[in-house]
């Protein structure tokens, strides 16, 4: 897992950096997405102002790079831990990168309403209509045991890594042919909006279109914030997003620290973990038996959770077949409650307490027979 969102951390930078951390030059009477003549782009005070915001993209890229790869760290502790600090990285990561470019942005249209600065000889507008197809490859392998190898892992990293090669290799190839076809047309046509971008994102009261190309990259597009839909639109899907990240970092979590619990309610035995509840009618249960520990099988995980703490969910077995369980890593003693769809393992941390539910259920199922 740690070089799989290592080689992932990696290619979301780069192609941050590619799309969001590159945009230095003066191109199409632009510097930086203000319209700016040329002779205010050559400017000292401009070019001090671009070195600076050169120099502070660098250590937030490398910044964000290490922080990246030391949280990728907490792979070998807790699994939920790690999702969460790697999805607060990633947040202060995605706004960080805007907050830096909308900023210097904001920063320099200030200083062109400050010094004046109005006319764009050379500034073009070209719609060109593109179309961009990616793939991703997914290699995987399971030897005799049913296990990946360190070698099928390494072609796994590698494999993964390609799609983001080819989004940023694509990404410059795009580029370079955008600015020659701007080269040609020496028919240049100048339009400064840069009041309706001045915060970094589009606001336009007088434009009816609700989305726009955006300035910061042209591939994408963005909603005219000046209008209600596009402020709603943006909130719903910030909202949404929002709620998918919260609801999955705390479900990974209830799988790290949730108990594993058993008890008898009625005439049915029910297991709670932080991954589901399994619930077994007595009537179904054909035998329990406490084990020293889980039986000697290769088991394969079909649907639930696994670690160096827990195993959660169903799994299967060469020699046991179906079964599922919910048990804690080197804790002792198991206990296999046996049913027609297969065997349950469960345990707990404590155990008496395994054995104590081992009693339970043996008087429960005398007392139904």
């Amino acid at each position: 897992m740690f070089c799989v969102f290592a080689v992932t951390d990696l290619v979301i930078i780069g192609i941050f950096y590619a799309v969001y951390g590159t945009k230095r030059k003066y191109s199409e009477g632009m510097l930086l997405g203000v319209h700016l003549p040329q002779s205010a782009a050559d400017s000292a005070e401009v070019k001090a102002f671009m070195a600076r915001y050169g120099r502070n993209t660098k250590i937030f890229y490398v910044a964000n790079t290490l922080i990246s790869i030391a949280v990728c760290g907490f792979c070998f502790w807790y699994f939920s831990v790690f999702i969460i600090a790697w999805s607060v990285w990633l947040l202060e990561f995605c706004i960080g990168a805007l907050v830096l470019l909308y900023g210097t942005h904001r920063k320099l249209y200030d200083m062109k309403v400050e010094k004046g600065w109005v006319g764009s000889s050379g500034s073009r507008i070209m719609a060109v209509d593109t179309k961009a197809a990616a793939y991703l490859v997914v290699v995987s392998g399971l030897d005799a045991n049913g296990e990946i190898g360190a070698g099928m892992l390494v072609v796994y990293c590698i494999m993964e890594t390609i799609p983001g090669f080819f989004m940023i290799g694509g990404f410059f190839y795009m580029r370079s042919r955008k600015e020659k076809l701007l080269r040609k047309n020496d028919r240049p046509m100048y339009i400064d909006d840069d009041v309706y971008w001045k915060n970094g994102w589009y606001s336009n009261p007088n434009d009816r279109r609700l989305m726009v190309q955006d300035w910061a990259c042209t591939w994408n597009y963005t909603t005219n914030m000046a209008r209600p839909a596009g402020k709603i639109f943006m909130f719903l899907a910030l909202l949404f997003v929002a709620g998918c990240l919260i609801w999955g970092c705390v479900q990974i979590w209830k799988i790290d620290f949730v108990p594993i619990e058993l008890n008898i309610s009625g005439k049915q035995v029910v297991i709670t973990s932080g991954y589901s509840d399994y619930g077994i009618a007595c009537a179904d249960i054909t035998g329990v038996e406490l084990l020293d520990g889980l039986p000697d099988d290769d088991y394969r995980k079909i649907n639930g959770g696994e670690d160096q703490h827990k195993m959660l969910g169903r799994f299967k077995g060469e020699n046991t077949g179906k079964c599922r369980m919910y048990l804690y890593v080197g804790h002792t003693p198991v206990l296999e409650i046996m049913t027609g769809d297969g065997p349950v393992y469960v345990n707990s941390k404590d155990p008496q307490e395994t054995e104590e539910w081992m009693r339970e259920i043996s008087v429960n199922i005398a007392e139904s027979a």
